[in-house]
C-alpha cells in the first residue's frame, strides 16, 4: 500500500510513501524510514514492489516506509526531511511500537542528490512531460525525459559530461555541459545494437520510435556505413530530441513525423527495402498487458508487410515488453509464422526481450553470435575502449532460438 503526503499550503503531493511489511523474528528493527534520493526512484530496488520487499529484508525492518520525493517540490537536506516527517510517520507505525520510540531514517549516504527541470511541455500523444537533469548520489549526471502520466518509466536517458576549455586570450576556463553519446542507459538498446551485426553494409536502417533520440544518435555515430531513418508519431519528441539530447539529422540520419505503421505500409507500396527495421515504440494503451510495442505492430497481417520491406537477409529487431504470458505466447507464434528464424534475447532483471527475426533459415544463431562479436570489436575500436562494450557472455547466455 502507498500513501501521498501533501503540502499543507499548496495541497500538492510532497511525499509518496510505500509501506512494506516484512515481519520476521530475526529483524533488528520494528519500524524504519528509507528516503530515496533524487533520480533513483525508478531503480528496481526502490521503484518496484519486489525491490522494496528486498530493501526491507536488507534493512532488517518489520515495517519499512520507503519515501519518494516529488520532482516539483524543494527539499533542503535529509535532516530537514527527517524533521518534517518524524511526527507524521508515527501515525502509520506498527501498533505495538512504544509512542516515544526513536525511528531510524535511512538512505543512500548523506546526499539527497539534485534534480533540475529544464523543460516542461505537453504532447498530444503522451500528455505532460519533463526534461530534467539529475545527479543521483555517487553517479554521473544524467538527463532524462519523463512522461508524467507514467513517471516510473524513463523514456530516454543520456549521460552528461563537462568539457573544460581554456580560452587563449584571457586564460579563463570555460566549462560546457554536453552529452556523452558513447553511453546507452538501457541494456535492451545495447542488445538491439548488437543485432545490427546481422546486417550487410552499407545499409539502410529504419527505427520506429525516437523518444529523446539516444539510440538513433548512437547508431548514427558508431555505424558509419549505415543510413538511418527514425520515425516518431509525436512532433514534440522530435523537438525534444533536437533541443535537449543533441539529436542532429544530416545526410545519414533523418527524422520523420508519422505513424510507424502507416510509414511502413507506404514503404511497402513503394517497394522500398531496408536491411534492418527496428521497433522501439511504446504503447499508450494501458488496458493491454503489453507496453511495447503497440499491439497493432505485431499483428500477423502487419508482420507480413514488415517482412516485405526487408532486403534479402534483412532483419526485424523488436523490443517486446509483455507481462501477459498468454498474449506473449500468441505474439511469438505469429512472429514465428511469418519469419523463418527468430532469436529471443531476454534482458536480465527486465521484462524486455529482444526478438531478432529473419526470413533466412541458414544458421541464424551462429550468424547472430559472429555479428555480435563483430559489433563489439567495432565499438571497442571506435570508443577507444580496452574492455568489451557488450557483455558477450551474458548476451549469449540469455538468448535462445524459438
Amino acid at each position: 500500500m502507498c500513501l501521498e503526503l501533501c503540502d499543507a499550503k499548496s495541497g500538492n503531493p510532497r511525499y509518496l510513501m510505500h509501506i512494506v511489511d516484512s515481519p520476521k523474528k530475526s529483524n533488528n528493527l520494528k519500524f524504519a524510514v528509507f528516503i530515496v534520493p533524487h533520480g533513483r526512484e525508478n531503480e528496481w530496488m526502490f521503484g518496484t514492489a519486489e525491490g522494496r520487499a528486498k530493501l526491507a529484508e536488507n534493512a532488517g525492518s518489520s515495517r519499512l516506509l520507503v519515501v519518494h520525493l516529488y520532482r516539483d517540490q524543494t527539499y533542503e537536506s535529509l535532516k530537514a526531511i527527517q524533521d518534517e516527517l518524524s511526527s507524521k510517520v508515527m501515525e502509520i507505525a506498527p501498533s505495538k511500537l512504544p509512542p516515544n520510540s526513536k525511528i531510524p531514517f535511512l538512505s543512500v549516504g548523506e546526499d539527497l542528490g539534485s534534480r533540475r527541470e529544464l523543460k516542461r511541455g505537453h504532447s498530444q500523444w503522451s500528455g505532460e512531460f519533463v526534461v530534467e537533469d539529475i545527479h543521483p548520489p555517487g553517479t554521473s549526471k544524467l538527463r532524462r525525459l519523463i512522461f508524467l502520466a507514467n513517471q516510473n518509466v524513463i523514456q530516454s536517458e543520456a549521460k552528461l559530461v563537462t568539457v573544460r576549455e581554456k580560452k587563449k586570450k584571457k586564460g579563463n576556463i570555460k566549462e560546457t555541459v554536453t552529452i556523452d553519446h558513447s553511453y546507452l542507459s538501457c541494456e535492451h538498446h545495447l542488445a538491439m545494437v548488437g543485432g545490427l551485426g546481422l546486417v550487410m553494409y552499407p545499409a539502410e536502417l529504419l527505427l520506429i520510435g525516437l523518444g529523446g533520440g539516444p539510440l538513433a544518435t548512437y547508431i548514427h555515430r558508431y555505424f558509419p556505413q549505415a543510413t538511418l531513418t527514425a520515425v516518431d508519431l509525436d512532433p514534440a519528441m522530435v523537438e525534444v530530441a533536437r533541443e535537449w539530447f543533441e539529436f542532429s539529422p544530416d545526410s545519414r540520419l533523418k527524422a520523420e513525423v508519422a505513424d510507424g505503421r502507416d510509414y511502413i505500409s507506404s514503404t511497402a507500396k513503394e517497394g522500398k527495402k531496408y536491411s534492418a527495421i527496428m521497433f522501439d515504440v511504446d504503447s499508450k494503451d494501458s488496458s493491454v498487458g503489453m507496453s511495447c510495442p503497440p499491439r497493432a505492430f505485431v499483428e500477423r497481417s502487419f508482420l507480413d508487410v514488415v517482412a516485405s520491406c526487408l532486403t534479402t537477409g534483412g532483419v526485424l529487431i523488436l523490443n517486446l515488453v509483455c507481462r501477459d504470458e498468454a498474449l506473449k505466447k500468441s505474439i511469438l507464434q505469429d512472429v514465428r509464422a511469418v519469419f523463418s528464424s527468430v532469436l529471443c534475447q531476454q534482458i536480465p532483471d527486465e521484462v524486455n526481450c529482444i526478438l531478432f527475426c529473419s526470413m533466412s533459415s541458414s544458421e541464424f544463431d551462429k550468424k547472430w553470435e559472429k555479428g555480435l562479436q563483430d559489433v563489439n570489436n567495432s565499438l571497442k575500436k571506435l570508443q577507444n575502449s580496452k574492455s568489451n562494450v557488450i557483455d558477450l557472455a551474458e548476451f549469449k547466455t540469455n538468448v535462445k532460438m524459438l
